[in-house]
C-alpha cells in the first residue's frame, strides 16, 4: 500500500477541484459525509469510498457517487467493510485505482452534474 496521505488546507476557490484531481482515492468522513468536497472529487474523476448512515447528511457522498456512476463498488455497509474496501482500493495500486476512477466525460454527463 502506498503509505502517503495528503491533508490539505483551504485553497483559493479556483484550486479546489484541481487539488483533488491529483488524488488517487477519496476517503469520505463519517457520520457527517462530505458534501461539496465530494462533488469536487467526483468532478475531478476521483473515486470515493463512503459509508452511508441514517441521516441525510451522512448519505450525500453516496448519493453523489451513485448519480455520477462511480459508486457501487466503493459504497460500504459497515465500518469493517469501509476499512476493507478502502485498503483494497489503495493496495491495488494505480492500475486498480484507474479502473475505479470515473470516466470524466461520462461524469460530466451524469445526473450529478447535468445542471
Amino acid at each position: 500500500v502506498h503509505d502517503q496521505l495528503t491533508f490539505t488546507t483551504f485553497f483559493q476557490e479556483t484550486w479546489h477541484t484541481a487539488a483533488k484531481g491529483v488524488c488517487d482515492l477519496f476517503i469520505d468522513t463519517y457520520p457527517y459525509s462530505s458534501h461539496g468536497t465530494a462533488a469536487d472529487a467526483l468532478f475531478a474523476g476521483v473515486p470515493i469510498v463512503t459509508l452511508p448512515g441514517e441521516s441525510m447528511a451522512s448519505r450525500v457522498a453516496t448519493s453523489l457517487s451513485l448519480a455520477a456512476g462511480t459508486g457501487p463498488a466503493l459504497i460500504t455497509r459497515d465500518f469493517d467493510d469501509y476499512y476493507t474496501v478502502a485498503l483494497a482500493a489503495a493496495a491495488g495500486g494505480r492500475a486498480r485505482l484507474e479502473i475505479l476512477r470515473g470516466d470524466e466525460k461520462n461524469i460530466m454527463r451524469s445526473a450529478a452534474f447535468d445542471s
